[in-house]
This record gives C-alpha cells, structure tokens and sequence, in this order.
C-alpha cells in the first residue's frame, strides 16, 4: 500500500495525486514495494511461533531452515510436521472525527515440512541432515476503510491541473493523462471552459471541502520453498545451509469516493478506482553457525539478498453518478510492466541458555537496512531506469532493529508452554516525513503436548504497529489519515519423529 510520506516522491510529483503518476511505469513499481516485499510475518511452526521466532540459537525445528540453518544439524531423528491456522489483520483509520474499524482474515495458513537426519560414517560429524520447507512466510489480506470523513481540497483539482493547456480530442482517446485527466473528461468530470479545446472548469467548486471515503482490500502472500542442509561436529559447533525459492502473489483494489458539498452542482458522487496485481519469483540463501557451550547455546545467521523478477498488471477506472442522468464509467487500458526488486540482506545473532532442560530462555538481535533496496527494469530492457523511486528508498527508509525474547517451561515429561514477545524499530527515516512511530511490537503464547514419536501443539501471536496514509498528494492532503493496524495468526500444528 503506498502509506509513505516522502521529500524525494514530492519533488517528482507537486502536482498530482499520490496514487495518479503521470508516468505509467512509476505507478505501480515504487518504493511501497520494497518494503512490502522485504518484510515478513514471521509465521513457522508452532514452536517459532510460541517463542516469537526467538530461535536463531536453538535447532531440530522445520523452521530453522528460515531462521538458521544451523539448527538443522541438531537432529537426531526425521521429522515430519505440518501445522494449519488463521490470519487475521484489523485497521484503525482516523482522520479528523471520523474513525473507522476494518478486518480481513484468512484460513489458508499451511506450512509442511520433513527433516531426514542420516548417520554419517564421520565420528566427529555423527548426523547429516537434509530439510524441505514449504512455508507461508507472508500473508498480505488487509482491509482498510474510512467512512464519512471529509478532505480539504478534491483529487478532481489535480486531474483539472493536469488537463489544462491539452487538447480534449488528447483526453478523450487516452493518449494524454490517461490515468487522471482523460479519465475525468471522459466522465464530465471536467467541462470545456467556453469554446476552448484546451481550457478546462471542474463541474463542481473546488474551493469547498469534498465528503470522502476510502478503502483498500489487499489479498495474497509469500510462499517460500526451502532446501536446507545442517550438521553438528564434535557437538561443539553446527553449520547449516539454505536455499529459498519464494513465490509472490499479491492483488490490491482501492476505491476514493467523493462527494461534493456544492449545492449547485448535478453531480452526486464519484469513485476514482485502482487494481493491482502482482506476481513474481525470487531467490535467495542462507547460512548459520550455533556453538554449544554446555548450557550456553551462541547463534549467527545471514540471509542473502533476494532479486525477485515481478510482473505488474494494473488499471484505473472513474464511475461518475448524477443527480439527475445515467452514470458515466471510464477505464484505461490494463498496463503490464516486469522489474525486478532486490531487497536487502539480513544479520541474526541470537543466544540461548538452557536450564537443567526444564527451561530455555532465547533471544535474538535482527538487522536489516530497508534503504538497501533496489528497484530496476527487467533484464535486456533498456527501459525506465527507477532513479527516483530508487532515491526515494534511500532517503525514506533505515536501518531497522528487532529483538526478540522467548520462553519455554518444561511443565511435565509431556507439556511444555511458551511466550515470547518482540520489539522492532520503524523502517521509516527521519527524513521520509512520517509522523506514525513505525516501530512494532509483538506477543506470543504457545504450549505443546509431546508423546513417544508424536507431537502437537498450539500457538498464538500478535503484531501491533502505526503508519500514515496520504491519498493524495501532501500539498493537497493537509495531514495523513492516522492508521494502527494489527495483525494476528492462531495455528496449530503437529508431527512425527522417526
């Protein structure tokens, strides 16, 4: 979603919407992307889960793979597991009094995995194993809305601002301003001022406020396949290695509707209306090292860049409603582009202590630079070169820092229970202009029942987190629309060693 309130996006576009580039490869191929793609939900097996992925230091879990790999050398048995869930993310939007609650929530949470865990002809290297992970590392269904709420100055403004000094006959077939301008003129939105061809009046008084409403449904996630290798050597120190192939599905649609509070004016209502999808793969791997120290475990991981190739599909349409008079409706064509993205790499030191095996006390340290990231055309194309989205990245994002806390309690031979929570710093930097703290912070509870082979476990998690939204332009919009958001997954999950 394009939340960021950004210097370097401002000087590129004084004079249009936020969401209304002039330029049909800047409109869905931005700065929203690197962030949207660099993080994600932390959402593994139950155990990760319980401890808030505090994990980096401890092993023989399927979700070692995507956190150090190193803990795969810590098996001693196969593994099989699987786990189910529900996702759910709630949006508070607030602008001026109006404030307005909305939630989007998903069942389609699966992840799967085995580890096979081999005796190796080695003494010092006792066990090899070789993991697979399908895991859903991300979920993107989010709703966000904001009814009855009223906005200083029209979006029509920067439409009209566009279409002056361009022919009509230009307007009407698209071949200026198609996402803006010409979608206005065709929806009467703007009228021919007198006789001229190239001089435009809006249909309604602009110097009042306009009654708005918003939404956004944005839907889809990130699906990783991951091959993983782990060993320990003289049980003093385990290596690890993975390699992630993720998939990347995401669909968004908002909807700006206006109503104008000019009495005199024939038109009721109107809908400016984005899509959006995008598709596309990437790659990437990871390395780990634990060292045991009896009951001190010390952990490092670093996750390699991931280059993903993208393609976006995109579209925008204008629905005009009138007092008295059928509707108008007017859309572009359906844009294609192919980029590729390339986020940042990602540091992980962790440290666990064990006491007396009745409880394990983890914390992690992750470290990522979001200003890092890269946008640039697809390759053999010498096309659009991304530089201003690319400064934009640089100067609206840092450096972020998570530290993660987890607990597990031996209750009995059978019961353990879990709780973990998470503090992250806001990716956003001092110069992007965001007002919303940024930071994050998470809580986790979780518990599990262990019998002979078999084990089977439950875990909760929850995320709470801020940002502004601009619809428009900040030159037009006088402030952005508060938002805090949460989100949350319930999973359980279960499997076999062997």
């Amino acid at each position: 979603m394009i939340t960021l309130v950004i210097k370097a996006l401002l000087r590129v576009i004084t004079a249009i919407a936020l969401f209304c580039l002039v330029s049909v490869e800047s409109v869905a191929q931005n700065e929203a992307d690197v962030l949207r793609f660099s993080q994600q939900n932390s959402i593994g097996t139950v155990r990760t889960i319980g401890l808030c992925g505090a994990f980096g230091a401890l092993g023989a879990d399927l979700s070692s793979m995507g956190i150090n790999p190193a803990g795969m050398g810590m098996y001693r048995r196969s593994d099989f597991g699987a786990n189910t869930g529900i996702y759910t993310a709630k949006t508070n939007s607030k602008f001026g009094n109006s404030s307005t609650d909305a939630s989007a929530s998903s069942t389609s949470i699966g992840n799967f995995g085995v580890a096979l865990t081999t005796p190796s002809v080695n003494p010092d290297i006792p066990f090899v194993t070789l993991g697979f992970y399908h895991q859903k590392s991300t979920v993107y269904d989010r709703t966000t809305n904001l009814e009855n709420s009223e906005l200083p100055n029209s979006l029509l403004g920067v439409f009209l601002d566009n279409a002056q000094g361009t022919d009509n006959d230009d307007l009407a077939t698209h071949a200026a301003y198609p996402e803006t301008a010409g979608l206005a003129w065709n929806t009467y939105l703007i009228d021919p001022n007198g006789n001229s061809t190239t001089s435009y009046i809006p249909t309604y008084n602009l110097a009042d406020t306009v009654g708005f409403s918003y939404i956004v449904e944005e839907s889809g996630s990130m699906n990783d396949n991951q091959f993983s290798i782990g060993l320990t050597q003289f049980e003093i120190f385990s290596l690890g290695a993975t390699i992630t192939s993720s998939k990347i599905s995401f669909t968004q649609t908002y909807v700006h509707s206006e109503t104008p509070t000019d009495p005199e004016t024939e038109l009721a209502n109107w809908d400016y209306i984005g899509d959006l999808s995008i598709i596309g793969e990437g790659l990437n791997i990871k390395l780990g090292a634990i060292l045991h120290l009896d009951w001190l475990k010390l952990g490092a991981a670093w996750h390699s860049p991931t280059k993903y190739s993208l393609r976006d599909r995109y579209s925008y349409s204008v629905y005009s409603n009138w007092k008295d008079g059928e509707p108008k409706y007017d859309q572009t064509a359906i844009y294609e582009y192919n980029y590729t993205l390339k986020t940042t790499s990602k540091l992980i030191l962790s440290s666990a202590v064990i006491i007396n095996k009745y409880a394990i006390i983890s914390v992690d340290y992750e470290t990522l630079d979001y200003s890092k990231g890269v946008l640039n055309h697809d390759q053999g194309i010498n096309g659009y070169d991304f530089y201003e989205e690319n400064l934009s990245v640089q100067e609206s994002y840092n450096r972020t820092h998570e530290a993660r806390l987890g607990f597990e309690g031996r209750i009995s031979s059978k019961f353990r229970a879990r709780a973990g929570a998470a503090y992250s710093t806001s990716p956003f930097s001092s110069e992007s202009g965001v007002q919303a703290l940024g930071s994050s912070t998470k809580l986790s509870l979780g518990g599990e029942y262990r019998s002979g082979n078999k084990y089977l476990g439950v875990a909760w998690q929850k995320r709470w987190s801020s940002n502004d939204l601009y619809v428009q332009n900040p030159i037009y919009q006088d402030r952005p629309i508060d938002q805090n958001w949460s989100t949350s997954c319930l999973v359980i999950g279960g499997g076999l060693r062997l």
